[in-house]
């Protein structure tokens, strides 16, 4: 069994663990309130909310990600006593119904995508999630840490450290890929650089929408 934390999935892993015979069951949890919700062991996707810890509402539901409105995630935390955590936005969209197809008759998130900060956004208002991973990367060029960002509506920069130059094939082939993930319409950007400038913060997300 395979246990994911942090990330969507995308269909393309689900396929490729399925194939494999190997059961995907993931949890859905903050550092700030610990356990929101546990995936359906029948529905994937589909997260039972963990009503003993957190309140989850959505709000402003007019996102739409490859055809489906999700909204804001909210969650109130029920034991955070020195520091509450009242309506807190984790930055994560999805939907959210009252009860799961499973039978299970209680709140139940799904189609959950994420970090707002991690979807693509469009010039027409439109969000879409990008899945290029890092092996994927590898399996193109050699680098020690790389960087994506979406730096306008129509256009990827793409960083990889550890590389002083990259050849035109390396090139090619990485805007190839990121290309048949994000759309013919971006224009893609690829630098080398010994290492890549990630300012103060701790995290090193390998993708951010920064528009």
């Amino acid at each position: 069994m395979w246990l994911p934390f942090g990330e969507h999935l995308g269909a393309h892993l689900i396929d490729a663990f399925s194939d494999l015979s190997i059961p995907i069951r993931g949890n859905y949890s903050a550092e700030e309130v610990g356990m929101i919700g546990a995936e359906c062991p029948n529905m994937s996707g589909h997260y039972h909310v963990a009503t003993s810890n957190v309140i989850v509402e959505l709000v402003d539901r007019s996102y739409d990600i490859e055809g489906v409105q999700v909204g804001k995630v909210l969650v109130t935390h029920l034991h955070s006593y020195a520091t509450p955590f009242i309506r807190y936005n984790v930055g994560d969209l999805a939907c959210l119904k009252e009860s799961c197809p499973c039978g299970h008759d209680g709140p139940t998130i799904y189609n959950l995508q994420g970090r707002f900060s991690r979807v693509l956004k469009h010039a027409d208002g439109r969000l879409s999630p990008l899945y290029v991973t890092g092996t994927e990367l590898a399996a193109l060029a050699d680098f020690t840490e790389y960087r994506m960002r979406q730096t306008a509506f129509e256009r990827i920069s793409i960083e990889l450290g550890g590389r002083s130059e990259l050849s035109s094939d390396e090139m090619a082939a990485i805007v190839a890929l990121v290309k048949r993930r994000a759309g013919e319409e971006f224009s893609i950007e690829v630098k080398s650089c010994p290492q890549i400038d990630w300012g103060e913060s701790r995290k090193k997300p390998s993708f951010r929408c920064e528009i």
